[in-house]
């Protein structure tokens, strides 16, 4: 992967492979008018999870959880029951 954000490269251990091996439900909460992390680099770390569930949430940026709280909070409780 060779994904940069704001001239840093993503970290190793979303290189190592260890994501990959996790067995646990993992969920992605992205704005999808983040200009900090770009909805893509979201895409690319999902690809690095087993069976990641992504979410991308319209109208929102980097903040997410103060933009559309009651939305992130649902998704989140949602995701209590996939364990």
């Amino acid at each position: 992967m060779t994904t940069q954000t704001r001239g840093s490269s993503v970290p190793q251990l979303l290189e190592s492979g260890a994501l990959g091996r996790l067995e646990v439900p993992v969920s992605i909460i992205w704005g999808e008018t983040d200009g900090y992390l770009t909805p893509s680099l979201a895409t690319e770390i999902a690809a690095l999870f087993p069976t990641p569930s992504v979410h991308f949430i319209p109208g929102v940026g980097h903040y997410v959880q103060h933009g559309r709280p009651d939305e992130v909070a649902g998704l989140l409780k949602g995701c209590e029951t996939e364990t």
